[in-house]
């Protein structure tokens, strides 16, 4: 039976301002010999001081409710399963048979610096992990990063990685491969981008910054063909 909690557990995002300027989590240098549901609790969990009642009467810690019930205010993790991928034939019991799991950041404040790379922030992440928690992605986002931001992100990037660049009908993508790991920028081409009405922290009303809407991947390379499908099918296009 599932908890009742005092705290509304349904994803969605705050816009406004925040207290914290400072990145939290640099995923620039990630390890992804990680154990993901381990580092959920330590860099995110752990810091939520809410009460969480169910409906026993019992109070949990924000890391034991997590544990318990695999939810948060703030985060969520739930089973990817075979009747997740684009498979053009479902078989029964396809719904049961477990493939992945993903953790997901589900409450947020839109100009929160939770997680960055670089000099670029990100509000909200996803990690894909293998079911015995296992890196094998990450997909972070953020619809307004200043443009001349992004492009100093790319030159560092250059100096000493390959830049391979490709186009397709709603994004321009930026990949580097690194020795055990792929990362790529997926910038939304005008005619596709988010709108978004949250003006850039500092930013001249009169003159406005222009911004991109940026998507980042890390991919692992031992990532199995049913992760890459999953990961083609709602981040590939």
């Amino acid at each position: 039976m599932k908890p009742i909690f005092l705290v509304l557990l349904y994803p969605f995002l705050i816009f406004g301002q925040t207290q914290n300027d400072q990145c939290k989590i640099p995923i620039n240098d990630l390890d992804l010999k990680m154990n993901v549901n381990t580092f959920f609790i330590d860099k995110i969990i752990k810091d939520d001081n809410t009460q969480y009642n169910t409906e026993y009467g019992s109070t949990l810690s924000a890391t034991e409710a997590f544990k318990k019930y695999k939810q948060t205010q703030k985060v969520a993790k739930t089973n990817l399963t075979e009747a997740d991928l684009d498979k053009k034939h479902l078989l029964e019991g396809d719904e049961k048979i477990n493939i992945a799991q993903l953790y997901s950041i589900v409450r947020y404040v839109e100009d929160d610096r939770l997680v960055c790379y670089q000099n670029i922030w990100f509000p909200t992440f996803k990690v894909l992990s293998t079911m015995d928690d296992k890196f094998v992605a990450l997909i972070a986002e953020n619809r307004k990063v200043a443009e001349e931001d992004f492009k100093v992100l790319i030159g560092n990037l250059e100096k000493t990685n390959k830049l391979s660049k490709t186009d397709s009908q709603n994004f321009e993508t930026y990949s580097f491969d690194f020795k055990t790991y792929e990362l790529k920028f997926k910038k939304a081409k005008t005619s596709y981008r988010s709108e978004s009405s949250i003006q850039l922290a500092g930013e001249d009303k009169d003159k406005p910054k222009k911004t991109v809407d940026l998507e980042l991947i890390i991919l692992s390379k031992s990532a199995s063909d049913k992760h890459l499908n999953w990961l083609n099918k709602n981040y590939g296009k």
